[in-house]
């Protein structure tokens, strides 16, 4: 018996509030995949590598952290952003209702009589239109702070602004299915690499490594170099985006096999699958991109037919120069010289082998995290959660390392490249790279404690749901 009138309606029934504890528990073991935002924080330690631990002083040579990151960290970061696109644009294309009312509470007494759901839906906004202007906004926003860090001096390629562009290309394949999302990935990435290779020939442009900022708006080739001739083209890695968007699209359908996302126990077998099958399909192409490119560069004689060109000294000495181009990275371009570049898997090339290995090193690092997020417990999870806080983080933590590499590289005398012995370690070092990794940390440490999502993450999401509301008419 309760002391409601028997005419009265039900009063929504309120959940208890949860310690922090407890919202940390719940967070970590259902309410939100924990593996991708590992993942997210390994490709920011990488970048983090290939940005300030990437040269071996005195000789100048590249270190082996360097070797192992560049390139390989931001196709990662490319392959979740697809992930993310589709986490992010599901509740919009399923119809998907909130699950907090306007202020802020659990929405499941307000959607306990099913005539509320529809208005709720009309007032959210849904649909693809929803979608499409959540996802043009949120490539808008991830642009202007692009333009805004192109402004510093950071010695560094700045990705925001292709990234916020690729976002806006990828909007056209929001409702395309799983195997057509891989389908259109495998034949771009056949394809473009070799227009792209023609269209530069007739242009005469190798490639253009400054950053777009606030400066170049105007400029009339930054379309053709966001497109084509910049560090990150977004006609190349639209190819990793779709991948991405495909294998979050087998992430959701398992999270919906698990059960309940706010359960505190859920069924992790429907995602241990999906990550067992990325995890495999990330080992073939990886072994092909590699295998195929050492076949075609060796025994087929690529390397020595690049060697011949104009570039490289006559002989042997030739072949040495050509090897030496091939441990090298692209930035983001095949080289010209040769169209044999097309059948290596040059690093940051953007061929056609080249985005098999890494797309397939970024499968194998996405499967593992999913894993390490699926089965991690207790304790474990805990001393996870800074971690993951981080990875949930990528736009705050990405601009606050450009920020501090600007101003350690401000700090340095001079040229940074020629200075004296003692301010070396601020160009390149491990400890440089320790040093960024736990800032890192430290705010994936404080986001933990306040229970919160990063500021620039907070601000793109508000700005996104409001671009999705629906477009007032009259």
């Amino acid at each position: 018996m309760t002391d409601v009138d028997a005419g009265a309606p039900p009063r929504a029934r309120t959940r208890p509030r949860l310690t922090r504890s407890q919202r940390l528990d719940r967070r970590l073991r259902g309410g939100r995949l924990i593996g991708i935002d590992l993942a997210r924080f390994l490709a920011l330690a990488g970048m983090m590598a290939a940005h300030v631990w990437n040269t071996e002083f005195p000789d100048g040579d590249a270190t082996l952290i360097h070797i192992f990151v560049q390139g390989r960290a931001a196709a990662l970061f490319a392959v979740l952003a697809g992930i993310g696109i589709a986490l992010s644009t599901r509740r919009y294309l399923t119809g998907e209702v909130p699950t907090r009312d306007s202020a802020g509470g659990r929405a499941s007494a307000l959607f306990a009589d099913p005539s509320n759901v529809a208005s709720v839906r009309a007032r959210a906004g849904t649909g693809f239109g929803a979608a499409s202007r959540a996802l043009l906004m949120r490539g808008f926003v991830i642009a202007l702070i692009g333009l805004t860090l192109g402004l510093l001096d950071s010695g560094i390629a700045i990705i925001l602004v292709y990234y916020g562009v690729t976002f806006w290309l990828a909007i056209p394949f929001l409702r395309l299915p799983v195997r057509a999302l891989f389908g259109i990935a495998a034949v771009w990435a056949l394809v473009w690499p070799v227009v792209s290779f023609g269209l530069r020939t007739a242009w005469g442009v190798e490639s253009t490594f400054e950053n777009p900022s606030w400066q170049s708006v105007t400029d009339p080739d930054l379309v053709r170099d966001l497109f084509v001739t910049g560090v990150y083209p977004v006609l190349t890695w639209i190819v990793y985006v779709l991948v991405g968007m495909g294998v979050g699209r087998l992430i959701t359908r398992a999270m919906d096999a698990s059960g309940p996302r706010d359960a505190v126990a859920r069924d992790i077998r429907p995602l241990m699958r999906v990550a067992l099958r990325t995890l495999i399909a990330g080992a073939v192409l990886a072994v092909a991109g590699w295998g195929l490119s050492q076949l075609a560069l060796g025994p087929l004689g690529g390397l020595d037919a690049i060697a011949r060109g104009d570039m490289y000294t006559p002989g042997v000495m030739g072949r040495i120069e050509a090897q030496s181009m091939a441990e090298g990275s692209g930035f983001g371009l095949v080289p010209l010289d040769s169209p044999w570049w097309l059948a290596s898997s040059l690093v940051h090339s953007g061929a056609t082998l080249d985005l098999a290995l890494t797309t397939g090193t970024s499968l194998i690092a996405i499967a593992v995290c999913l894993m390490i997020g699926l089965v991690v417990r207790g304790a474990g999870a805990k001393l996870l959660a800074p971690v993951a806080a981080a990875g949930a983080a990528p736009l705050t933590v990405y601009c606050a390392h450009i920020v501090a590499k600007t101003v350690m590289d401000s700090s340095i005398p001079g040229d940074r490249f020629s200075a004296g012995e003692e301010y070396l370690w601020l160009v390149s070092s491990p400890q440089l790279w320790l040093m960024h990794v736990a800032g890192a940390l430290a705010i994936g440490l404080v986001l933990t404690l306040l229970g919160r999502s990063g500021p620039l993450e907070t601000l793109v999401r508000w700005l996104s749901r409001q671009a999705a509301l629906p477009l007032k008419r009259g």
